[in-house]
């Protein structure tokens, strides 16, 4: 066995996973991730791998914020678990660079593990071969959303064109939420860096009303981003939309989709599970760099998925809390004098706002 590392941009990463199995082929997109995130917010990127009989058989992608303490990894969208093995060597970096804690995301974890601990709920969807077959095991009240919405005449577009449209929609619900959006830099170069990702948008008289990124990853598939107009909403966009991308999922032999995290009993947790999603528990655990090196094969700890900072953790910074409060203000004075946020989001040009999400994203964990 032998545990490696590397940056991100590495011409190694590319020959081992050129000579991996199938199994382990599913990380290209891990890598187009990881390379993006380094790409876009200049931030220091590791990727530990183990080598075991010449073949990968684990790997985790980090990166890590200057000034901002942890190493953080991102979400991995295969949902393989990652070597515990690997977190100590990891560990043993973070420890040599100064790195005090390393946060990670687990499907499990043994009770006597020395952490900060936070639950929440994942939704995955596990695809038939069939889309008839899909249909049929869809709630009757979803396919009757998914019916409304094409009764409605919306319409479905691939076009990554559409980028700009989306990602106003996409700002303005990250506003909603007191949550920095995610640059525009980043998004364009998701869409450009392969072929396994999508930008799936809903189309009504023209215009786009919602949408979201799709990334698929061998038999596995995710869509970390997703937002739409909220004046639009009793169009059923949100239904139609994840219908199909389901059925895009199901045409590219995926058989699981990572619906992703919702509070338990929150509007969007419903939605997700209307879809027939599977409820699964996840744990997102910040651990000190010294606990885990210090650990006995799998006596403290469990296998790992990736890294994620808690929010009490992520918040500490009362300069984003400033800002957040800011745009609570400024949303709550435009709704008194009933002016439209989004009219007002699309006319400020997509690089201002990348400049001002870049510098406020690298003061916190980046979401991803």
């Amino acid at each position: 066995m032998i545990i490696k590392k590397c940056s991100a941009d590495s011409n190694e990463l590319d020959e081992i996973l050129t000579n991996c199995s199938d199994q382990m082929k599913m990380y290209r997109n891990m890598i187009h991730l990881i390379r993006n995130i380094q790409f876009s917010y200049k931030v220091k990127t590791v990727v530990f791998y183990k080598i075991e009989d010449n073949k990968l058989t684990s790997l985790l992608c980090c990166y890590y914020i200057k000034n901002i303490n942890p190493l953080c990894s991102i979400r991995d969208i295969n949902q393989v678990n990652t070597d515990n093995n690997i977190v100590r060597f990891a560990a043993e970096y973070c420890r040599e660079a100064g790195i005090k804690n390393i946060f990670i995301y687990s499907n499990e974890y043994e009770k006597n593990i020395v952490g900060d601990i936070n639950n929440t709920k994942n939704i995955s969807l596990k695809l038939f071969k069939s889309i008839i077959d899909q249909w049929k095991d869809l709630p009757k009240k979803t396919r009757n959303m998914v019916r409304k919405g094409e009764k409605n005449g919306l319409k479905i577009s691939y076009d990554k064109s559409n980028i700009n449209e989306f990602y106003c929609i996409y700002v303005l619900s990250m506003l909603k939420k007191n949550v920095v959006p995610h640059t525009y830099r980043f998004m364009e170069n998701m869409l450009k860096t392969t072929n396994n990702v999508e930008l799936i948008t809903t189309i009504f008289e023209g215009k786009v009303i919602a949408g979201l990124i799709v990334i698929r990853s061998g038999q596995y598939a995710t869509y970390p981003f997703h937002a739409s107009n909220s004046d639009f909403v009793d169009k059923k966009p949100n239904h139609l939309l994840i219908w199909e991308m389901i059925t895009h999922c199901i045409k590219y032999n995926v058989n699981k989709i990572d619906l992703g995290e919702a509070s338990d009993g929150s509007g969007v947790y419903k939605f997700k599970k209307s879809f027939g999603g599977h409820i699964s528990d996840i744990y997102k655990i910040s651990m000190d760099t010294a606990i885990i090196s210090d650990m006995r094969n799998n006596d403290c700890c469990t296998d790992i998925n990736s890294v994620s900072i808690s929010k009490n953790i992520v918040y500490r910074s009362t300069y984003i809390g400033y800002i957040q409060r800011v745009f609570s203000l400024i949303r709550e004075k435009m709704k008194y004098f009933k002016v439209d946020f989004f009219k007002i989001i699309i006319l400020i040009p997509c690089r201002i706002i990348t400049i001002v999400s870049f510098f406020l994203k690298r003061r916190r964990h980046l979401g991803i």
